[in-house]
């Protein structure tokens, strides 16, 4: 089913993916059930978490049959994808379809303030929370200690971009449930925590990520990098600000926080945007 959000209508992953719209919470149920199957594609985002290493890719099958690059001679030889990148990579979404799943959860359990007082987090919410920070670490050290990126502005600028959407998986969670706790819970802490978080981490990161790579564009890259990082972005930035909203800190509130938020959706859409025009030099259908 499609997502009747105008926002929304025609992006990447709207027919089946987290999106940060109203479909999610029913996709993330069907997903937690088919992460439990062994056999299906969904099964790593369970095994990254739990038990995945990624020390010895021989633990790994290949089915690739390559014989038919042999088979017929070209001009070009063809790129053939290494195993163990190919391993990396699926490691990779595993880990941010994992937030991706556990964040969606966390909004679903989501309690906003009563008459301007927080509301104890509910077992439920606090369990859920407790499981979506366990994956920012896990996939933090993945990111940081395990992948292999690539010594090049694309490469810095990924790495800029993962770290972006754990802050915004981390952010999530202290608006969301004060998780993880310094001191007393309360309005003014939560908002403080959220608005430093925003503005020394989510910010600089997706700056970082922005100045990397303005000035190395390039359609092969503005593609992947919009399907594999951007897209999951703006889904964990649409659950934030949704739950911003519901403790009055909404786009047109006059409260940090949300001033911190404008400013991260202005420094994302300035991004995006110079990724369409790269995208623009290409020829349209209409072309003769």
């Amino acid at each position: 089913k499609h997502d009747d959000d105008p926002l929304l209508k025609g992006g990447l992953g709207i027919k089946q993916g987290i999106v940060g719209g109203k479909e999610d919470f029913a996709r993330a149920t069907e997903m937690v059930v088919a992460c439990q199957n062994p056999h299906a594609a969904l099964s790593i985002v369970s095994w990254v978490n739990c038990c995945g290493s990624f020390d010895n890719t021989e633990d790994f099958s290949d089915n690739r049959d390559l014989s038919i690059v042999s088979q017929y001679s070209s001009l070009q030889k063809p790129k053939i994808e290494e195993k163990r990148l190919m391993v990396q990579e699926t490691f990779r979404r595993g880990h941010v379809h994992g937030l991706l799943i556990r964040a969606t959860l966390c909004v679903d359990g989501m309690k906003g303030p009563k008459k301007g007082k927080i509301v104890k987090p509910s077992a439920s919410l606090e369990k859920r929370t407790k499981s979506l920070l366990e994956s920012v670490l896990s996939a933090s050290e993945f990111f940081d200690t395990q992948m292999e990126i690539e010594n090049s502005s694309e490469g810095a600028s990924c790495q800029a971009l993962l770290h972006t959407l754990l802050e915004l998986c981390r952010f999530l969670a202290i608006v969301n449930a004060g998780m993880p706790s310094i001191g007393e819970d309360s309005m003014d802490q939560r908002e403080k925590q959220a608005t430093d978080l925003m503005r020394q981490q989510c910010i600089m990161q997706l700056k970082q990520a922005r100045e990397k790579l303005s000035q190395f564009l390039s359609v092969k890259n503005v593609c992947s990098m919009l399907a594999n990082y951007i897209a999951p972005l703006f889904a964990v930035f649409r659950m934030c600000t949704d739950v911003a909203s519901a403790y009055g800190w909404g786009k047109r509130k006059q409260k940090k926080v949300s001033e911190a938020l404008g400013d991260f959706a202005g420094e994302l859409n300035g991004f995006v945007q110079e990724m369409m025009t790269c995208i623009s030099s290409l020829p349209s259908s209409e072309t003769e």
